[in-house]
């Protein structure tokens, strides 16, 4: 009954599906010869649809911040919905055309390799539950740079993510640029991270039954 009561809980994130052997939600690359994706190139890349509670818009602020300090970084985003026109414009307008790269759905391997092929998994989402790409970067090895609004911290525990909150009254364009400093000290240019060395499907369903068996 406490595995049946977990696995219910995986099933019940808001994309309708659940990681460990089940349907994950697949995303694709596009054709876009600038950002060699798939490189150690990319700085962070970001999954998810493009919409306001996955707050792309959000992950392209920070990228603008990253790229003041260091001028070749790299971003890729994978997904789709209302927001990526938006978000289109907005990369113009920032002049981030041959920084940042656009994907459309595609195969979930793919998306695997780009988490694991990135410095750092970037989850701007407000409102989460059990998030696939957290679990999928956890898996693969890949840091991650989370917003603790999402209600994710609450029952994942892990050396390998950075969870941040805004400050009471802190701007959204200075919370931006604490988690843009947050990725160029704590994970780009740290010496010794301080990261576990594994993070297993097994490990997730350990920490799941602790917290909600």
């Amino acid at each position: 009954m406490l595995f049946r009561s977990t696995r219910q809980l995986l099933v019940r994130h808001s994309s309708g599906n659940c990681h460990f052997g089940e349907n994950v939600p697949c995303y694709a690359i596009s054709n876009n010869s600038k950002i060699q994706v798939g490189s150690k190139s990319l700085d962070f890349v970001w999954v998810g649809k493009f919409i306001s509670r996955k707050d792309p818009l959000f992950a392209l602020e920070v990228a603008r911040f990253i790229v003041q300090k260091r001028k070749e970084s790299k971003f890729a985003f994978f997904g789709g919905g209302q927001l990526r026109k938006k978000l289109e414009n907005r990369i113009l307008g920032y002049n981030l055309a041959d920084n940042v790269s656009i994907h459309s759905w595609v195969s979930k391997q793919e998306i695997l390799n780009q988490i694991s092929s990135a410095n750092c998994l970037l989850f701007s989402s407000t409102r989460e539950t059990t998030g696939n790409q957290l679990l999928e970067a956890l898996n693969l090895g890949t840091p991650v740079i989370a917003l603790d609004a999402s209600g994710a911290s609450s029952w994942l525990k892990s050396n390998r993510i950075i969870w941040k909150s805004p400050k009471i009254s802190q701007s959204r364009i200075n919370f931006a640029k604490e988690i843009a400093d947050t990725y160029l000290t704590n994970i780009l240019d740290a010496k010794s991270p301080n990261i576990e060395e594994n993070f297993s499907s097994e490990q997730l369903l350990s920490h799941l039954l602790r917290d909600y068996g």
